[in-house]
């Protein structure tokens, strides 16, 4: 089951296709519970960089999750320096 995003640590950049669609009913919270249960955490969601458009980002590093989601990136721009 993906983790949602913590929009106060991450890039304002980083997209995913998740950020555009419904969120899940209850029957696909419970589908993907049992997946996670039967084969451990797993995560396949696809990222991108919107300044890019492409899985990196302007300093050609991934554009992912975890990666997108420290300010020591030179391209990071944190939701509160757009205040």
């Amino acid at each position: 089951m993906a983790k949602p995003i913590d929009t106060l640590t991450t890039c304002v950049h980083l997209r995913s296709k998740q950020m555009f669609y419904e969120t899940a009913g209850s029957r696909d919270r419970e589908h993907d519970a049992e997946v996670e249960r039967l084969f451990g955490p797993c995560d396949t969601t696809v990222f991108w960089c919107q300044c890019t458009q492409t899985g990196r980002g302007p300093d050609q590093a991934v554009a992912g999750r975890s990666e997108c989601a420290r300010a020591g990136r030179s391209c990071f721009v944190g939701i509160s320096s757009l205040a």
